[in-house]
C-alpha cells in the first residue's frame, strides 16, 4: 500500500521533470533556428 500511496507523488515529479524538459528542448530547437538563419 506504500507504493501505491507513493505513486501519485512520483507521477507528480515525473510530469513536471518531462514537461521542463520539453520546454528546454523546445529553446534549445528554437534558438538553433534562429541561428541556423
Amino acid at each position: 500500500s506504500y507504493q501505491m500511496r507513493s505513486y501519485p507523488l512520483l507521477g507528480l515529479i515525473y510530469s513536471k521533470l518531462i514537461r521542463a524538459f520539453f520546454c528546454y528542448f523546445e529553446n534549445l530547437i528554437s534558438s538553433s533556428f534562429l541561428f541556423s538563419i
